[in-house]
Formats: C-alpha cells, structure tokens, sequence
C-alpha cells in the first residue's frame, strides 16, 4: 500500500502521540495541522488509525509499520513476540498474573533487556493480536443487532 506524504505524516502523528503522551490524538488537531480530512477517513477504512466516534485516534498494529520511523517499525513486532512468548509461557506454567511488576520481572526472565515502552507497546498490540482474548472472559451471548427506526 502507497500511502501519501501526508497520510505517512498523520500516521506518524498519531504513533508518536501514544508513545511519548501515552494519549489518542484529536481528530481536530489532525485537521488542523494537515488539513486533510479525506486522508485521516482513508486511513481509519484501511485500518491504520482506529477510534471511537471520529474524536480521537489510537494506531493500529499497521501504523507501527507505516509510521516511516525505523525504530519504532522495529519495536512493534518485538514487542509482540515478547508478550506472545511470555504470555505462553505464564500459560503453561498456569501462572497468570498481569501486574506490572510480574510482568517486568518474567520479561526480565526471558529477555535481558527490557524497557517501559516495549512493554507498554507490547501490552498495546497483544489486543490487536488477540493474544489475551483466551483469559478476557467475554460475553457468551450472540449480539443483539438493531435496525435503527
């Protein structure tokens, strides 16, 4: 997918808003500063930003790979290769706990290095990978759709 200059600058926008402000970014601020309503509306269809109400906007896993900053292209997939292994390995061990602190302490376990990004990023994307879906409960109920009147 080609993404257009200003489409690529949106997206890193929103990507670099989460991980340095930990905050979703206002779709009016993206107006504003890009002038291009069209493009953020490309975007969510195509699934690169997410968000609820056309307010504010999250990444998506693809924004980490769009976003046109190498590192952080980099830090997304690690990041989820660590918490799939280390959500298995709690797994398997039948010690589920997702504190802060035993998260830190089993990633320090399997990986030497280790930082509150990667684990912030990690955490992130093992939604988006549906990698604690199997421990989030859910609702058994089939939805319930309504035809508006």
């Amino acid at each position: 997918m080609a993404l257009l200059e200003v489409e690529r600058n949106i997206v890193a926008r929103v990507v670099d808003r989460f991980l340095n402000s930990r905050q979703a970014t206002a779709r009016k601020a993206l107006v504003i500063e890009f002038e291009s309503p069209e493009s953020i509306d490309r975007l969510l269809n195509w699934q690169l930003l997410k968000t609820q109400e056309n307010a504010n906007y999250l990444p998506t896993a693809l924004s980490f790979h769009y976003c046109g900053n190498a590192q952080v292209e980099a830090l997304a997939p690690r990041a989820v290769q660590v918490f799939a292994r280390l959500f298995k390995n709690m797994y398997l061990q039948d010690k589920i706990d997702f504190t802060p602190d035993n998260l830190r302490e089993q990633m320090m376990k399997l990986y030497d290095k280790t930082d509150e990004q990667l684990i912030r990023v990690g955490l992130y994307l093992a939604l988006d990978f549906r990698l604690l879906s199997g421990w989030s409960g859910g609702n058994v109920q089939p939805p319930d759709i309504t035809l508006p009147d």
